[in-house]
């Protein structure tokens, strides 16, 4: 089956949140003096455009808190970040949640109580954080979100459509098991209750129940390499004859190809998943993955640097607005992976 699929760019209002333009009740502007209020001018050039740019910027204290600082992807969104910011002034940090739930619900709260003026942050779970989110918006701090949304709207969410992009994967699977004359697959997430993991869900499940595919396993690698491998692995065990793996990061995806590996299946499993970073094509050069949705990441970093502009630039109250914007995306493989310029990001 054929999903509707939307377009790969998009911006649009969170409908839940009401998408307004002046302050909602209990929300504050109180820390943004200084931000450009309307814009720039109806008549301007460009050396007063950047002043007025440079200026709602300059002194702002910005904290960017992925889930975890280790990863190409995050350490690519840090470097789009600083580089974006460096030149305007900008008080920016960094600080590590190092995977850990409770440690990245501290980080906020203490950037909250120092009354930073936006923060930048990677939801690990859709509900966890909403109590942060919205009590910093309340404080008169802005919240964007990169790669995973949560229940409470941030003012600006930037990332891939996991949705049509698993979706689209499926259809490749699908594909793929059919003319191999096989229908049994099994899925791996990451912790189940991120936006990742119930947006790929969304998108894949539909097309494997319509092209009567046998799920034998859905399981939650909570994104560790080490756990996607023993579960592929047991997985194996008890189905030899299954036809692929359905995961939804391409470092996951690394560890349950090396599993079809020790298991002598390579070549006959296949891995099926969501991004394709410079590590990812490695393993697809040695045959331990087989197709990925290669999606903007390096832009993700450049679109929240320039929402982050264009918050303070406007100036309207933190939580007044909400707006989610898609990067592109291309199924790459081994025949297409050389031409895909959003693939292989931080190879060497």
């Amino acid at each position: 089956m054929k999903l509707r699929r939307i377009a790969p760019v998009v911006l649009l209002c969170v409908l839940a949140a009401g998408c307004t333009s002046g302050a909602t009740e209990g929300s504050s502007s109180e820390g943004q003096e200084g931000a450009g209020g309307t814009g720039v001018e109806a008549v301007t050039t460009p050396e007063k455009a950047r002043e007025q740019v440079v200026s709602s910027l300059k002194g702002k204290k910005i904290a960017y808190v992925p889930i975890g600082q280790q990863f190409d992807i995050t350490s690519l969104w840090r470097s789009r970040l600083e580089r974006a910011f460096e030149p305007m002034g900008v008080e920016f940090s960094a600080p590590d949640a190092a995977f850990d739930t409770q440690r990245m619900t501290q980080i906020l709260d203490s950037l909250i109580n120092d009354k930073v003026d936006m923060i930048i942050l990677q939801n690990p779970d859709v509900g966890v954080l909403s109590e942060q989110i919205a009590r910093a918006q309340q404080e008169g701090i802005y919240v964007i979100a990169v790669n995973e949304l949560g229940n409470q709207s941030p003012d600006a969410y930037v990332g891939a459509d996991h949705v049509t992009m698993a979706a689209d994967l499926a259809d490749r699977m699908v594909s793929d098991c059919q003319a191999a004359g096989k229908n049994k697959i099994a899925i791996i997430d990451g912790n189940g209750t991120d936006g990742t993991s119930i947006a790929t869900n969304e998108g894949w499940d539909p097309v494997f129940e319509e092209a009567g595919m046998d799920v034998v396993s859905t399981q939650h690698s909570r994104y560790d390499p080490a756990v996607a491998n023993t579960i592929a692995s047991t997985v194996l065990q008890k189905n030899p004859d299954l036809c692929g793996f359905a995961v939804n990061w391409d470092v996951t995806a690394v560890g349950v190809g090396e599993a079809i590996d020790a298991a002598g299946l390579k070549g006959k499993v296949g891995v099926y998943n969501i991004d394709a970073s410079g590590t990812w094509c490695d393993a697809l050069d040695k045959g331990i993955v087989t197709a990925g949705a290669a999606y903007d990441a390096a832009g993700i970093g450049t679109a929240a640097a320039m929402f982050a502009q264009q918050l303070f630039l406007l100036g309207n109250a933190p939580g007044t607005s909400h707006t989610v914007s898609f990067v592109p995306y291309t199924i790459v493989d081994e025949s297409n992976v050389g031409t895909t310029s959003t693939a292989c990001y931080g190879k060497s």
